[in-house]
């Protein structure tokens, strides 16, 4: 395959190793040798000769070029130069400007090479060119001995900046099971796992759909009183859809049954409600249950003790049927993660990474379904096992996992919560004892526990009822083996919850654990893998009022902090909740490199995933921008929340079924040369 080595914007093109008979090339050896330094930060120390390293920083890096110019003429050679200044001036006000949007980078590719690279470039601090009134330019119309130096980033990756290749393909590990470029996950408050689907033709019901693809989700003519059923032996609160064909002509209700069929506070990108898809498209969509108070166990189609959900048709003109898509089921969505396969990010360093986020929400139901103003999240790659598959620890009593086991403590007992669990939460009344205590304790026992190891952020979610805001106050204990107890900070709750079934939950940072609590989480056994054995995980709370507010306990979500974690949020919030948050048609993109740097709420987000140039708000990227390991199977753990101050530490709430659709784009990086990946 033919050689390429050129400066360009994607527009104006300079070719330096141009082969024609005029044009730019490299002298011989003229693209010279490239220089990869690196900045080491070293700390002396009397516990190790030459001190201990700290930190590693990829520096710039700088090319220099000889090169020489044959020109159709002296015009042509001018233009040709006039067209290089160009570009490097227009690679520094990429950098410089916000009006300058297109950058300039270098395109390169071996002779055997399978694959080309590409690398931004910053500007060029220095051209030397010859004499132009002597030869050979004078007589011949070339120009020899032009030095060029350029300032570019320290990696070569897989594709030109500010370009999307195809999104990765994510590990669908729960419901609806089906791996795609795009997964819904939840925060999970209530295990989920659907288990019917039945279609009402006139009265005649078909067989159940759950595990099933490809087929209509009413009867192929759908009549007035015809119906599609979902049901569940737990409450549920998210449907995932994947139509290959709208309904139309089709007017419905959704309902749900508490002694009677009553209306459903519903909502999702299919703004009518009647499975005609946002905007008129296809494809996935989340469709959210809202506030279903009394929701009670019935019987249909001989299906019994099940909590059902209903789209009734109630109206028709010229009908059809919409169409469930032969790829996937309908489900219920992730938990809180997404997996990227290990075979799915190549490159010799980290790639830079794009996450793209959104509800999928039509803004004619947004206000019944919420939205967020923060999501935070982390990345984990030491454990592909299974073993945390969440990382959302319930307070139940059987414990969300296997190997994962929970204790209630003083004042503290389970309680029915129809927006949770099927085994309800925990409640804590303060009716003995209101100083501090153990409410709750989660035990991970041998067979799950080493998965735990590494450095984490804990959440506690729960909310307080009855009393006054700071009444309650949460506190964190950890210990490891049974040997190591670690007190965190006591924090209070912000706020009193007036819905006792939970509908806003609070979200409290109770602080880091590193498990095992050494600095270095390796420890000092050989293989780099500390005996971790047990971990508790203890949930200690006091009242200042006595045994007035009560305290809903519903469980902790760790995020992982040592490899990579991040939090995004909403900026300027007192211009209200919903003007920069992540809902109704929005989406949030947050960006390491690929198109640009930081954080954004794009509108009309849902249909422009892969848009470059889309209505944009700035949120803040409060963490260093996302870069994701080559060759590892990768976890990355999320916990979308909202606040009234996007800045505290504390105070966040989130609803209690919480989710959200997830994509994610790389650039691919290696330091010199590419080849086949």
């Amino acid at each position: 395959m033919a050689r390429v080595f050129k400066l360009t914007n994607g527009t104006i093109d300079v070719d330096l190793i141009d082969t024609a008979a005029t044009g730019i090339i490299a002298q011989r050896g003229g693209f010279g040798s490239s220089r990869l330094r690196a900045d080491l930060d070293f700390v002396s120390t009397s516990l190790q000769d030459g001190g201990i390293l700290r930190s590693a920083q990829r520096q710039n890096v700088v090319e220099r070029y000889s090169l020489r110019l044959k020109g159709s003429d002296h015009n042509n050679a001018a233009f040709v130069m006039q067209q290089l200044h160009e570009l490097l001036i227009k690679a520094e006000q990429y950098h410089t400007t916000s009006w300058q949007t297109t950058p300039v980078y270098l395109q390169v590719q071996t002779t055997n090479e399978t694959n080309a690279r590409f690398a931004l470039v910053y500007g060029s601090p220095e051209i030397r060119t010859p004499d132009f009134f002597d030869q050979p330019f004078e007589s011949s119309d070339e120009i020899e001995n032009i030095d060029l130096r350029i300032i570019r980033e320290p990696y070569w990756r897989s594709a030109a900046p500010r370009t999307l290749p195809t999104e990765i393909t994510l590990q669908g590990v729960q419901e609806p099971g089906v791996n795609g470029v795009e997964q819904f996950v939840q925060l999970e408050l209530n295990e989920q796992a659907l288990n019917n689907i039945f279609v009402d033709n006139g009265g005649v019901f078909g067989s159940n759909l759950v595990a099933s693809t490809d087929y209509d989700l009413l009867p192929a003519t759908p009549a007035v009183g015809d119906a599609v059923y979902f049901g569940d032996t737990n409450p549920f609160f998210t449907l995932i859809f994947d139509l290959s064909t709208l309904a139309s002509g089709v007017t419905g209700q959704w309902e749900f049954f508490n002694g009677a069929w009553v209306n459903a506070d519903v909502g999702g990108a299919d703004g009518t409600n009647e499975f005609e898809g946002s905007a008129s498209q296809t494809g996935q969509y989340a469709f959210y249950v809202g506030d279903v108070g009394g929701w009670a166990l019935t019987t249909v189609n001989s299906v019994a003790n099940t909590f059902w959900l209903r789209f009734r048709v109630t109206a028709i003109a010229s009908p059809s049927p919409p169409h469930q898509s032969a790829t996937q089921t309908v489900g219920m969505g992730q938990r809180n993660m997404v997996e990227i396969p290990n075979s799915s990010i190549d490159g010799d360093t980290d790639a830079l990474a794009r996450f793209w986020f959104s509800r999928k929400v039509d803004p004619a139901v947004n206000s019944s379904i919420g939205s967020y103003g923060q999501i935070i999240g982390g990345v984990r790659t030491r454990d592909s096992s299974g073993n945390t598959d969440t990382s959302y620890l319930q307070c139940l009593a059987s414990g969300t996992m296997a190997g994962v086991s929970g204790v209630a403590g003083t004042d503290t007992a389970a309680l029915t919560n129809q927006n949770f669990h099927s085994s309800g939460i925990h409640r804590c009344t303060f009716a003995t004892v209101a100083t501090i205590a153990t409410r709750f304790t989660i035990q991970i026992d041998d067979t799950r526990s080493e998965s735990w190891q590494g450095s984490w952020q804990v959440y506690f979610l729960g909310y307080q009822t009855l009393g006054s805001a700071k009444d309650v106050e949460v506190q964190l204990l950890w210990s490891v083996n049974g040997i190591q107890s670690i007190f965190n900070d006591i924090i209070p709750m912000q706020r009193v919850e007036p819905n006792a079934d939970g509908e806003v939950v609070e979200v409290i940072n109770l602080g880091r654990v590193d498990l095992p609590p050494i600095e270095k989480t390796r420890g000092l056994v050989p293989d780099g893998s500390p005996a971790l054995t047990q971990i508790k995980l203890v949930i200690r709370a006091l009242s200042n009022n006595g045994s007035t507010p009560n305290l809903q306990l519903c469980g902790l979500v760790l995020i992982p902090i040592d490899e990579y974690s991040f939090r995004i949020t909403r900026p300027d919030v007192a211009q209200g909740t919903d003007v920069y948050a992540l809902g109704e048609d929005r989406a949030v993109v947050m960006d390491g490199g690929l198109v640009g740097e930081g954080a954004e709420l794009l509108t009309q987000g849902n249909t422009g995933a892969s848009a470059l140039t889309t209505n944009a708000m700035q949120w803040m990227l409060r963490s260093d921008t996302p870069k994701l390991p080559p060759d590892k199977t990768v976890r990355i753990y999320f916990l979308p929340v909202d606040s009234a101050d996007p800045s505290a530490t504390n105070g966040f709430i989130v609803s209690s079924h919480a989710g959200f659709f997830v994509r994610i784009w790389t650039h691919e990086r290696w330091h010199t040369l590419r080849g086949a990946d």
